[in-house]
């Protein structure tokens, strides 16, 4: 009766009883222990005003150290500087055994609000775990703050700290330097629609980025140049992509720009003008007392006649010149000869 009741049971309910079984047995491959080299995502914090981008550590070989390296956005509200040693990164048998502390560098050096700053740290020494290993590093990061006046002044000593939580990946994972070059220096680059001067050298991971030349007024976009590990399209235009796989140097060729120079020549030819006795009265008609007749009687009113001592200000001051007194009078033509050039320069680049 039991066994038949067993059976029974097992008839009814075995296959519940096999699907139970098959999940605990996917469970128990899925959430067993792992080895250090399962891939987990990076992370990094720093404050939110400097929002981070990215981290990575990549392992030594026998061309490059071991590298640690932090990118983020400078979301301050004004452009900030960084003058050397600007971060110090601590760690724990990196490089050396038991905690060290390493200086690197950040760049650009200036870096506008918005832009993203990229710092590096190379440590000495070939003590490290396995490659896929989980690293928990603390850093932190100097810089100063630069005013928003015409010529920005940079001031002040500011630092903020910071954290990392990323794995041990091998050489090749790590990032490459770009130096930029303006030839001549009369603009600068954009790389990701950020503007870089002349001289400036940029971290960057192997990848395509944008790149776009800005030449200053006067100055034209010719061509790109590049050397080392990276690659243009043929006859790339002024804004183009650039294909980074190692360090690389891009050069953006100016030149003068075309200029017309528009000139024009106004010339102001000789004028006559007769100016009769009765319309010089008429402008002084406005005065109270009277112009005696012996003043302008039966003479030729002359240019020498209207120099200052004849008709100075005290003479002419509240009279009037009546109609009577004009009657005899004879007018006579004051000549007056000018000539004037003006020379103006136009748009030179229309």
């Amino acid at each position: 009766m039991r066994a038949q009741t067993a059976i029974e049971f097992i008839t009814d309910y075995g296959w519940a009883l096999l699907i139970i079984g098959i999940s605990i047995a996917v469970l128990v491959i899925y959430a067993g222990p792992r080895g250090t080299s399962s891939k987990i995502p990076s992370e990094c914090n720093i404050q939110p005003s400097l929002p981070c981008r990215g981290v990575s550590i990549t392992s030594f070989n026998s061309t490059s150290k071991i590298r640690f390296t932090v990118s983020f956005v400078n979301n301050l509200g004004s452009e900030i500087e960084f003058t050397g040693n600007e971060i110090t990164l601590t760690t724990d048998n990196l490089g050396k055994s038991g905690q060290s502390s390493t200086n690197g560098l950040c760049r650009p050096d200036i870096v506008p609000n918005g832009g993203v700053i990229i710092c590096n740290v190379s440590l000495s020494g070939t003590s490290e775990p396995s490659i896929g290993t989980i690293l928990y590093n603390t850093f932190n990061i100097s810089y100063t703050i630069c005013s928003s006046t015409n010529i920005p002044v940079c001031s002040g000593n500011y630092i903020t700290s910071g954290w990392s939580l990323q794995e041990l990946s091998p050489p090749a994972a790590g990032l490459h330097s770009l130096s930029l070059i303006v030839s001549p220096n009369d603009g600068s680059i954009y790389v990701q629609g950020i503007p870089y001067v002349n001289g400036t050298t940029i971290l960057v991971y192997p990848g395509n980025y944008v790149i776009y030349a800005s030449p200053n007024y006067g100055y034209s976009f010719s061509s790109w140049s590049n050397t080392g590990s990276s690659s243009l399209p043929p006859s790339a235009p002024q804004r183009t992509t650039l294909d980074i796989s190692g360090n690389s140097t891009l050069t953006a060729n100016l030149g003068t720009s075309s200029s017309t120079t528009i000139k024009q020549l106004y010339t102001i030819s000789t004028v006559k003008t007769s100016v009769s006795i009765a319309t010089l009265a008429t402008s002084l008609t406005s005065s109270s007392s009277t112009l005696s007749s012996s003043t302008l009687s039966s003479s030729t009113l002359s240019s020498s006649t209207l120099s200052s001592s004849t008709l100075s200000s005290s003479t002419l001051s509240s009279s009037t010149l009546s109609s009577s007194t004009l009657s005899s009078t004879s007018s006579t033509s004051i000549s007056t000869t000018s000539t004037t050039k003006i020379i103006s320069d136009g748009c030179k680049t229309c």
